[in-house]
Order: C-alpha cells, then structure tokens, then sequence
C-alpha cells in the first residue's frame, strides 16, 4: 500500500491548442481506454518511465472549465503510488506556464510550477494557514 498523495491546482489554464487534445485523455481516462502509449503520443516529450509512472485516475478527475482552466472534479482526493513530479510534468505539456500543482502527503506541503513544456520547478511553502492548511505564500 502506497502512501496517500493529496493534489489541487492553482491558476492552471490549458492551451488553447492542446485543449482537445487533453479533453480526450480525460474522457478516455474515465472510460478506462486510455493506454500508456496513447499518453506517449499525445506528449511525445515524456520519457517512457514516466508514462509507465502515470496512473489513468487522476487524469479522469480532471475538469477542464468553459474559460480553460484545469481543476480537479473534487478537491483533496488522494491518490497513492503516484509520483507528483510525473503528474506536473505531464501537466506541462498542455498547460500554460504560471500554473502551480499543489502537494499535500502527511504533512509535508509543497508544489511544482509548471514552465514550459517537460519544464517545472518544486517549490516549498513559506507560509501555511495553520487553521485551513492553505498555502499563503510560496518560496521560490
């Protein structure tokens, strides 16, 4: 048994030009038809362990809203034997730079902020809501 990995997203909007394609990972997530390789051909730049890392469940719960921002359908699911960097390198490929996946296992909060392409940054929390558990600042 893995250990539980809490995820949000903050300020990601997806490309315009990479919307379809996103949307039919998502819907093909939540029909189980979606393979590894269909995950290599739509962001060819991932290394295939990474593919191999990715897990079907959280690209099912993504929502892509009317004005293109990604949210997750339920805040805080946990999600196990999944490697964050993964899931935020894989968000690279279709989502504009600025967008920031938040990281909550246990009680270690951190984020990774999407640059580009293949390209994040792992960011630490520098203040946390002691009460609400919301990040209030980052450091970067």
């Amino acid at each position: 048994m893995g250990t539980d990995c809490y995820y949000n997203l903050s300020q990601v909007q997806v490309m315009p030009e990479k919307r379809a394609i996103l949307e039919t990972l998502i819907t093909s997530a939540g029909q189980n038809t979606l393979g590894q390789d269909h995950l290599l051909l739509a962001a060819p730049a991932l290394p295939a362990e990474m593919a191999d890392d990715m897990r079907l469940e959280p690209l099912a719960r993504l929502v892509i809203e009317p004005d293109g921002s990604l949210i997750f359908e339920t805040e805080d699911l946990p999600w196990r034997n999944l490697s964050p960097g993964s899931m935020a390198t894989f968000l690279s490929h279709f989502c504009q730079p600025g967008g920031v996946l938040l990281v909550t296992v246990d009680d270690e909060h951190w984020g990774y902020r999407l640059e580009g392409a293949g390209a994040i940054k792992r960011l630490e929390p520098a203040l946390v809501d002691p009460d609400t558990k919301e990040f209030v600042e980052w450091l970067y």
